[in-house]
């Protein structure tokens, strides 16, 4: 489990840098940098933004080399992290011999727990400061990792950066550790001043990830390991005293932004939250609430104390995100306890009614599996359906969908049976039967049942409960024609999408929706359909089909699958029931998750993937056979439905 915990958090800090990932490789007017270089002491946030930035980048491509700098001060866990990425060694010596260039630089030093090797990070860093001279192309980022400071004595209850300076500078105390950061500090000034490098400072007082922190104001580990016994006890002591508090995942986040959109020569304040001792048990006792007890017998009048960084300046500059600090310390709380990391929140949206969601999709499925094997028409699961099947022997338990895939030519079979086949529970939603689902694929849904997203809740049609029915196309042998084919298919779906929503869609598609939608308005649906059906066909009599593309799913714009694996299927356990997959279904899996699909994803991917606004399983949330009375659906309105049960 402690292995899943710090994966998990590699992997949240590195989806924490998508976005201005993306949004800093495609802004034309952003300077570019060649390399990247990690440099610092002995520093886990150092390791996590390298790990993170490193998965994004092999994305997104924004640099063309990563190379960790070794200090010559390594650990086991620093050796493992290099191990890992074994071809970004290089000594400091190499990297002063590189000679500058169009470099971005992240050095990182600990003020507290690096002081040991204070002198030798303290020269690494001015070596630094030569190599960038060499070429003022470069430029560099210093986090480092404050020392704790004296409680400020008046009603203040944060720190800006200059009152920051002008307090640890003129008021505390000079210990080894405020001295070191001072140094630290007054060597990026003379580089700004005197040199002209491009440098910026960004600064944590209490960072932490679930394996190693820097929390000098107060033990947040050793808080976790005070209530493992189970009993959490919150004292007057424990409400007094508050500080900042950043999640490893958010100083990641703000590390970037300081890179990519911070200015030369300004300090930037890290932060997340300010907290006391009574907040983090607080957020230890809701980790699991079944388990653990909480005692806060308190006495009234408490004053507070602050030693808090004021972090406005970094989040202007960083959009605002939610804060992660209840994660993070759940995160801590499973591993200093070795518990089982609890997954419920990811799926809590369901109101705990995810398995009877599970459990009618089954009952849609083995309506399917009825007519189908009536009529002789072969249908395999798809999607994460399959997945399930093959790794879980059942649906994921996250999943909160039924996908079951048909080439060409058994749909058109199953089309011209199925309405008349489903018995009364059940009923046909797709594009051609003027049932108002204007998806481009066929969804076979539950009555007296509502399962709609935020998209296509915007529409007033029946939209239940469903199992995804996905077509996979012949298409041609010839590279060209394959991408034409998919652009335009991908075009027709975006299309329909803005016509379907009837408003102008927001991010990428506003000016194309709003210049577009009152011509697509006058083209009827009809139209739109057949000329859909048209293209997606457009191959299906090419002979020796090498490809196959999901014409009517959410990979349509993405490269073919290879024809093969899906002709023969054979029936295996799927929860209760059996369900059929294809005979080879490595080809398929390959082809939607990659080669590692059998692992299971990290514990904050474990969540459910669509975005609902509404879900309603009307009477099947207290009987799931269905036999309890209850009104009927009116898609107009609650308020439109007739009184007599049915």
């Amino acid at each position: 489990m402690k292995n899943l915990i710090v994966e998990d958090e590699k992997t949240l800090c590195a989806a924490k840098l998508e976005k201005p990932f993306r949004a800093f490789r495609k802004n034309k007017r952003a300077k570019k940098f060649k390399d990247a270089y990690f440099i610092g002491d002995d520093n886990f946030l150092c390791d996590y933004f390298f790990n993170a930035v490193s998965r994004q980048n092999n994305k997104e491509a924004v640099f063309k080399g990563l190379t960790y700098v070794r200090s010559g001060y390594e650990t086991t866990y620093r050796e493992y992290v290099l191990e890992s990425n074994p071809n970004t060694k290089i000594s400091i010596k190499e990297l002063l011999s590189l000679k500058g260039g169009d470099s971005a630089v992240f050095f990182f030093a600990d003020c507290v727990g690096g002081l040991e090797n204070k002198e030798k990070t303290i020269k690494m860093l001015k070596n630094i400061f030569a190599f960038m001279k060499q070429s003022k192309k470069a430029r560099m980022v210093v986090t480092a990792l404050l020392p704790e400071i004296e409680w400020f004595k008046d009603e203040t209850t944060a720190l800006s950066e200059r009152e920051y300076n002008f307090y640890i500078e003129k008021v505390c105390k000079k210990t080894p550790e405020v001295q070191y950061y001072l140094t630290l500090e007054k060597l990026c000034r003379q580089a700004v001043r005197d040199s002209g490098l491009d440098v910026r400072l960004v600064r944590y007082d209490n960072v932490f990830a679930s394996d190693r922190w820097h929390t000098p104001s107060f033990d947040l580990h050793g808080t976790v390991k005070e209530c493992i016994n189970k009993r959490v006890v919150i004292t007057d002591e424990d409400c007094v005293y508050k500080s900042s508090l950043t999640y490893v995942p958010t100083a990641c986040y703000q590390i970037f932004y300081t890179f990519a959109l911070g200015r030369t020569g300004h300090v930037y304040n890290g932060g997340e939250q300010s907290v006391s001792k009574d907040d983090i048990k607080q957020e230890i006792y809701k980790t699991n609430t079944d388990v653990f007890s909480i005692n806060r017998n308190l006495n009234s009048g408490i004053t507070h104390k602050y030693n808090a960084l004021n972090c406005l300046k970094i989040t202007r500059l960083a959009p605002e995100v939610p804060s992660m600090i209840a994660d993070g310390i759940k995160h801590v709380v499973s591993y200093v306890a070795e518990t089982e990391y609890d997954t419920t929140d990811n799926v809590a949206f369901y109101d705990g009614k995810i398995k009877n969601i599970q459990a009618l999709e089954t009952k849609i499925l083995l309506e399917i599996d009825r007519i189908c094997r009536k009529h002789d028409i072969k249908y395999f699961l798809a999607g994460g359906s399959l997945l399930g099947a093959v790794r879980e022997k059942g649906a994921i338990e996250w999943d909160d969908d039924l996908d079951i895939g048909m080439l060409r030519e058994d749909l058109e079979k199953f089309r011209k049976v199925v309405e008349s086949e489903l018995s009364d529970e059940f009923y046909l939603s797709g594009p051609l039967n003027k049932s108002g689902s204007h998806y481009t694929l066929d969804k076979i849904r539950l009555k007296g049942t509502y399962f709609s997203t935020n998209f296509s809740s915007h529409s007033v049609f029946r939209d239940g409960i469903f199992c995804d029915v996905l077509v996979y196309d012949k298409t041609s042998n010839n590279a060209l024609l394959r991408r034409l084919h998919r652009f335009i298919l991908t075009a027709l779906t975006k299309c329909i999408e803005i016509k379907w929503y009837n408003e102008p869609r927001s991010g990428y598609y506003y000016r194309f929706s709003k210049i577009m939608l009152p011509i697509f308005r006058l083209i009827p649906w009809g139209l739109w359909h057949r000329v859909f059906e048209f293209f997606a066909t457009l191959f299906k009599h090419q002979k020796n089909a090498k490809w196959l593309i999901d014409t009517a799913g959410k990979k349509v714009n993405d490269d073919p699958m290879p024809n093969e694996g899906l002709h023969d299927i054979v029936y295996v356990d799927y929860e209760d029931v059996k369900a059929p997959i294809p005979i080879d279904s490595y080809p398929y899996l390959f082809w939607v998750y990659g080669a590692r699909y059998m692992e299971k994803p990290a514990l904050c991917q474990r969540r459910c993937p669509h975005n609902f606004g509404r879900i309603d399983l009307g009477k099947y949330v207290f009987d799931i056979d269905g036999k309890t009375a209850f009104r009927e659906v009116d898609i107009r309105g609650e308020l439109f439905e007739n009184e007599t049960e049915v």
